[in-house]
C-alpha cells in the first residue's frame, strides 16, 4: 500500500498585532459567508483560523485548522479571501479532504478536484465573471463525468492530461489565490519506522470525519442516504442546497465589472428628510452694524437723538458635507437602475436647496471602486445626465465608506449625514457615527433580513413598489 502523508506547518506561538489584524480579518469574511449562505454556518465554524510560521501564499487547511500566513492575508483583498475560504469549504464538502491522497497520482487528482470545486461554483450560482469565458471548456471537459470517473479516464489519456493543466494554468492567470495548497490536508501522517494504517483503519477515520456529518446536513436525510447518491446526484444535491441558500448574492460574485443604468422616475422624495437634517447658518453685519434707516429717523424724530437698531440677522440655509453612496456588490446587481433613479431624486432636491458644501458620491463593492466629489449643485448638474455607469460587483463590506468618511473628517471636513442605498448583506461599522445614517433598501425584505446583525443606530428607509 502507497503510504499516505501530509505537509506539516508550524503553528504560530507569538501574536503580535499582525496576528491579531490579520485574524480579524479572516474572522470578518468567515462571518460574511454565514450571512451569505446559511446552508454553509456549520462548515464555517468547523474551521478554526490558525497562523503558521511558514511563509505560504494561499489558504490551506488540514480539514480542521484554517492555516494562514499574516503576511499574505494583510496583503490580500477581502474578496480574494472570500472566494478563498470559499474553495477550501467546498472541498470539504465534496469530500476531497479523505480521497486527498487515495490516487497514485496526486498532482493529477488534487487538479481534478480544483476543477470540480470551481463547477460547485458555477452549479451553485456562484459564477466568478473572470471564468465565464472558460465555462464551455470546463463542461465539455466534464460531460457527464465526475471527479472520480475524470481521473481515471485521464490516466490513460495523455492529451486529457494536458487539457487538465491548461485549464488549471489559466484559472491561476484568472484568479490568483482561488487555488489552495493540498500538501496539509488531513491524511494520515506516516514514517517508514512508524507502523501503517491499515484500509479498513483509514476508511473509519473517513467516515468519522466531520465534512462528512457536514454534507449531510447540507443534503438533508442521513448517512444511508448520502452513501446511496451516486457522486454525481451528491453534487447536484449539494449544488441545489447551496444555490437555495444564497441569502446576499444574485449574480457573480467578483468585479471589477461596469453597468450602465438609465434613471426612471424616483419612488421617494427625500426633501422631508434633507429638512431635517440641513444646517441652519445664521450670517449678519459685524457687531457694530447699525440700520441706517431707523438712525435717520431717529434724527428726524427727536433732532440730536437717533434710533440705534442693529442689523436684522440675515437667514441662509445651507447644507455643508453630504454623503451619497451606492453599493455596487454582486449582491444589488438588479437594483441598480432603483438606486440611480432615487439618487437622481436628491440631486433634484439638492437643487432646489441652492447651496451645498460638497457632496461626495461613493460608490463601493467591498471596497471604494468610485469617489466624485462636486462643490456645488452647478458642478453636479454638469456632470450628470439621465444615465450613469456603475462599477464594482464584487463582494460586499460597507465599512469602507465611512473608512472614507473618517479620513474627510481628520483632514477638517464636517459630514452633515450620510445616505447608503444598499441590500444590507454586509460587514456594518462597530461604532456608532457622529452623523445621521440612512440605509435604503430596495423592499422590506432585505430590511427583515439584516435586522439581527443591523446596528440599532443606522436609520433606515425602504423603496416600496407596486410589484
Amino acid at each position: 500500500m502507497r503510504r499516505k502523508y501530509r505537509r506539516e506547518l508550524t503553528i504560530r506561538s507569538v501574536r503580535g498585532e499582525d496576528v491579531k489584524k490579520a485574524d480579524e480579518k479572516i474572522k470578518d469574511v468567515l462571518l460574511r459567508i454565514k450571512r451569505d449562505c446559511t446552508a454553509l454556518i456549520d462548515a464555517v465554524n468547523y474551521l478554526i483560523p490558525t497562523p503558521v510560521e511558514e511563509i505560504i501564499n494561499c489558504l490551506c487547511t488540514d480539514g480542521r485548522r484554517l492555516f494562514y500566513h499574516t503576511e499574505y492575508v494583510l496583503g490580500s483583498s477581502a474578496d480574494n479571501l472570500y472566494e478563498a475560504v470559499l474553495h477550501i469549504l467546498f472541498h470539504g464538502i465534496l469530500g476531497h479532504f479523505e480521497k486527498g491522497s487515495s490516487y497514485e497520482n496526486l498532482k493529477l487528482s488534487w487538479d481534478i478536484m480544483d476543477l470540480e470545486v470551481l463547477r460547485l461554483f458555477i452549479e451553485a450560482g456562484k459564477e466568478p465573471y473572470r471564468w465565464c469565458d472558460w465555462k464551455n471548456e470546463l463542461w465539455e471537459l466534464f460531460q457527464n463525468e465526475t471527479g472520480f470517473s475524470l481521473y481515471y479516464k485521464a490516466q490513460k489519456d495523455l492529451g486529457l492530461q494536458k487539457r487538465i493543466r491548461k485549464i488549471i494554468s489559466r484559472m491561476k492567470a484568472l484568479m490568483p489565490g482561488f487555488l489552495d495548497d493540498h500538501s496539509t490536508w488531513a491524511l494520515p501522517k506516516l514514517k517508514v519506522e512508524l507502523k501503517e494504517i491499515s484500509e479498513e483503519e483509514l476508511k473509519e477515520m473517513q467516515q468519522q470525519s466531520g465534512w462528512r456529518n457536514i454534507t449531510i446536513a447540507i443534503i438533508g436525510g442521513d448517512a444511508a442516504d448520502a452513501a446511496n447518491k451516486l457522486p454525481r446526484e451528491l453534487m447536484n444535491a449539494i449544488a441545489r442546497a447551496l444555490k437555495g441558500s444564497w441569502s446576499a448574492s444574485r449574480g457573480v460574485f467578483w468585479g471589477m465589472e461596469s453597468e450602465e443604468v438609465t434613471a426612471k422616475d424616483a419612488v421617494r422624495e427625500y426633501k422631508n428628510i434633507l429638512e431635517d437634517l440641513r444646517t441652519l447658518i445664521e450670517v449678519s453685519g459685524e457687531e457694530d452694524e447699525i440700520d441706517p434707516a431707523i438712525y435717520e429717523y431717529g434724527l428726524m424724530l427727536y433732532g440730536d437723538v437717533p434710533l440705534v437698531e442693529p442689523m436684522e440677522n440675515k437667514m441662509t440655509h445651507h447644507i455643508s458635507n453630504i454623503v451619497l453612496a451606492v453599493d455596487t456588490s454582486g449582491s444589488c446587481t438588479e437594483f441598480m437602475e432603483s438606486f440611480w433613479s432615487e439618487s437622481m431624486e436628491i440631486f433634484r432636491e439638492l437643487e432646489e436647496f441652492g447651496e451645498i458644501g460638497k457632496l461626495i458620491f461613493l460608490e463601493c463593492d467591498a471596497e471604494i471602486v468610485s469617489e466624485q466629489v462636486y462643490d456645488s449643485v452647478e458642478d453636479l448638474k454638469g456632470e450628470f445626465g439621465n444615465s450613469h455607469c456603475f462599477t464594482g460587483f464584487g463582494g460586499t463590506d460597507f465599512r469602507p465608506v465611512f473608512d472614507k468618511i473618517s479620513e474627510y473628517e481628520n483632514n477638517g471636513e464636517s459630514i452633515d449625514f450620510l445616505i447608503y442605498f444598499s441590500d444590507g448583506m454586509g460587514d456594518y461599522p462597530d461604532v456608532p457615527t457622529k452623523y445621521p445614517t440612512y440605509f435604503v433598501f430596495p423592499n422590506s425584505e432585505y430590511l427583515k433580513a439584516t435586522t439581527e446583525y443591523r446596528p440599532d443606530w443606522i436609520k433606515t428607509l425602504v423603496l416600496e413598489t407596486d410589484d
